[in-house]
């Protein structure tokens, strides 16, 4: 008898300690360890952490060792790994009303961005969207700009474009952002994109500084254009069943504190932008500024994709690209 109930106590308190053990998040991202987007991620993750004490550990999983972003956003919306830190185009394959966040020029500059990020983040159904495709998102960060590198002729206008292999991330949202500057779009993953270079089979690119500088692709380019047609978001989501695994208190504070963390990063972000230039040209590369009249024809060129975007949408969908578009406009400098 004595036995039995000294054995009912271990398994009691085995037990007890199993539930007292934390969860174990699994978080990936093609982002490179010593890049800024890098130690963003693990910035975030150790946020959360201290925000959940005893309730979460974080694993960090970056530089694409758990595969592309199509591959590991999937994983996480599956329940596969906890967290996913990537791009808003590579979420938007999963959760595709937010694709309006990435039309050319929406956001003039980072300001803009910055003043909207929480609006944008309140407005009905966003995070609702998330939640229905099994996901929740912590947070957004804008991580630069996206320009155009070229490897053989340089950009300055959009009609240069005109022909020009280019890769373009997957998804059908940036395959018409280039078919409207004239270009011809292929569909290569990030982690793909040297060997592509390498054997020919685009001929320019657009991704972020920091992207560009870790993986060594921006010693493919000898042309560089300051187009600034899009402001790069990330987005950090996790999966909905992860989120609500975590205590109530846990999930009340766990972004305490992530504000701040994110405007750092922003600055130091932009600020790679301007190391990379004088990267480029130390190794020779041309940077080209384009006049206004030369913006201009990208800004042209792109002026549909809003219109595209809407008129894919539902009803319930254009409330929302509609209350972005208020949102932006409210926040913009006057």
């Amino acid at each position: 008898m004595r036995a039995a109930s000294l054995a009912l106590l271990v398994f009691a308190f085995a037990a007890a300690r199993a539930e007292a053990a934390p969860a174990r998040w699994v978080l990936a991202s093609i982002a490179p360890e010593d890049s800024p987007s890098g130690q963003l991620a693990r910035r975030m993750g150790a946020l959360f952490e201290r925000n959940a004490p005893g309730e979460l550990v974080f694993k960090w999983r970056l530089g694409g060792v758990l595969g592309d972003e199509a591959d590991t956003v999937a994983m996480c919306r599956r329940g596969e790994i906890a967290a996913f830190a990537g791009s808003m185009g590579a979420v938007a394959a999963v959760v595709p009303e937010i694709e309006l966040l990435e039309q050319p020029y929406l956001f003039p500059d980072l300001e803009t961005f910055q003043a909207a990020r929480r609006a944008i983040e309140r407005l009905p159904q966003f995070q609702a969207y998330f939640h229905k495709r099994d996901l929740v998102l912590l947070g957004m960060v804008a991580i630069g700009w996206r320009n155009i590198f070229s490897v053989k002729r340089p950009v300055h206008s959009v009609s240069d474009l005109r022909g020009m292999r280019v890769r373009t991330q997957p998804g059908a949202l940036h395959t018409e952002i280039w078919k409207a500057f004239g270009a011809e779009p292929r569909a290569i993953p990030l982690t793909e994109l040297n060997t592509a270079l390498e054997v020919g089979h685009v001929e320019a690119f657009d991704v972020p500084a920091n992207f560009a500088y870790a993986t060594s692709l921006d010693s493919k380019a000898h042309h560089y254009t300051l187009s600034r047609h899009l402001l790069q978001i990330a987005m950090f989501v996790v999966n909905k069943k992860a989120w609500d695994a975590l205590s109530h208190a846990s999930r009340v504070r766990l972004t305490d504190g992530l504000e701040a963390i994110v405007v750092a990063s922003e600055k130091q972000h932009m600020a790679f932008d301007d190391e990379l230039l004088g990267h480029l040209r130390k190794g020779g590369a041309a940077i080209y500024v384009p006049s206004a009249a030369e913006l201009a024809t990208f800004r042209e060129a792109s002026g549909g994709i809003g219109e595209y975007l809407r008129r894919r949408a539902t009803k319930a969908e254009r409330v929302l690209f509609d209350g972005v578009r208020q949102v932006v406009k409210g926040a913009r400098k006057p």
